[in-house]
């Protein structure tokens, strides 16, 4: 985006409110794509992630107000910790690298840069305590550091690259996903693989926990390059339901207060889903190209996207 920031004005957070398109203005084709993005945990910040390294801007404006410390020449995920005081931030370089950083929050001091493969770094999850952080690895495997990079734990089952990891709110288990089409659930006191579902008929891009499950039953939502997002409770090995979209999904959010899904798609448009019909509520045309992640707002009635040419939107996806 150049060193001019650029803004979203009040008035257009106002248009998206009634569901029009938006789109960052001036933006450039060279511009990386914005692959990461994420709420801080009071709420009045963003952060987003690209080959250009970590912003933070004012919500909702989107105003840049500073850029961290950031080793890592692509920057693919970000997430805070459970207690919110530290940031991770994963990413590397292709064929060379992969690491992770820890930022004390919200300071965004740097507190520790670890290489951890040889290839890029996907994910991050946080353990639901805060004392360990699960990777999503290129090379097929799945890591566990604590927070100060010291490796816990390895897992092997996928037969390609894992693209995304969460741990179950049980803190006893992790599911991640993959390129393979699969979804494994790991036990973590063995490291044993106890579950294997090879639904999806493509690669699964990414995984996210529903919050606020008090079934017990730990939903999750997967999305795929076949197009479609599917629930599924991983510990009895159940596809629930499964929604198929227009266009492939390459990144998915519940909201904060877990009634919805957000599906961000190669063809521009924020799809918000509902669970329990699977029906598509909102289509949202937020990018002229693909849209790659997306957040919710803590209150459940915005979203923010990233996409591609560093197109970050800011989005209304109404209540539930």
């Amino acid at each position: 985006m150049g060193d001019a920031t650029r803004r979203i004005s009040t008035r257009g957070l106002a248009m998206l409110l009634v569901g029009s398109a938006a789109f960052l203005p001036g933006a450039q084709a060279a511009e990386p794509p914005i692959v990461a993005c994420t709420f801080a945990p009071d709420g009045t910040t963003v952060l987003s992630g690209s080959q250009r390294g970590i912003e933070v801007r004012a919500w909702p404006d989107l105003t840049v107000q500073k850029r961290l410390e950031c080793p890592l020449s692509h920057v693919h995920e970000l997430a805070f910790s459970p207690s919110g005081n530290v940031l991770a931030a994963v990413g590397g370089s292709p064929a060379e690298s992969g690491g992770i950083l820890f930022y004390r929050w919200p300071a965004g001091t740097l507190l520790g840069h670890h290489r951890v493969a040889d290839d890029l770094v996907y994910q991050a999850d946080w353990r639901p305590d805060g004392q360990q952080v699960a990777l999503a690895c290129h090379d097929g495997r799945v890591l566990l550091v604590d927070p100060a990079g010291r490796l816990e734990g390895e897992f092997k089952g996928h037969s390609s690259a894992v693209t995304g990891v969460a741990y179950l709110a049980d803190a006893a288990h992790l599911v991640s996903v993959g390129l393979d089409q699969t979804l494994r659930v790991w036990e973590l006191s063995s490291g044993r693989s106890i579950r294997r579902m090879n639904q999806h008929t493509r690669a699964v891009r990414a995984i996210v926990v529903r919050p606020h499950d008090d079934s017990g039953r730990h939903m999750v939502a997967t999305a795929a390059d076949d197009g479609t997002i599917r629930l599924w409770w991983p510990l009895v090995g159940r596809l629930v339901r499964f929604a198929r979209l227009p266009s492939p999904p390459r990144g998915v959010a519940w909201t904060a207060d877990g009634g919805r899904l957000l599906a961000a798609c190669r063809d521009g448009q924020l799809r918000v889903i509902d669970p329990r019909t699977v029906n598509i509520l909102a289509d949202r045309t937020v990018a002229s190209g693909w849209a790659h992640a997306v957040a919710s707002s803590a209150d459940s009635t915005t979203a923010v996207v990233g996409a591609a040419n560093g197109q970050l939107v800011p989005v209304a996806i109404g209540q539930e």
